[in-house]
């Protein structure tokens, strides 16, 4: 795993504990760290804003920075719960 630090432009929440997250799809879970939870939270909330308001040019900018540094951080847990 690489260094977990948020980047700058990160604008969610940032939580101050990790979570056991369950891919709703395939029912496989992953532990998270403090910061992949608050990251993977923002994944998950610019994809309901995209899917039921439109996805505009920078909900894709930010959704594609933002899986990004998911997958550099924790590619298993990319794997698991994003992919």
């Amino acid at each position: 795993m690489k260094d977990k630090q948020l980047p700058d432009w990160f604008n969610g929440t940032v939580y101050e504990e990790g979570a056991t997250i369950t891919n709703r799809f395939s029912g496989k879970s992953y532990v998270l760290g403090a910061e992949e939870a608050s990251m993977y939270d923002l994944i998950m909330g610019i994809r309901y804003v995209g899917d039921h308001r439109g996805w505009t040019d920078e909900l894709r900018d930010l959704n594609y920075k933002a899986e990004a540094w998911f997958k550099e951080t924790n590619p298993e847990a990319y794997d698991i719960l994003i992919k």
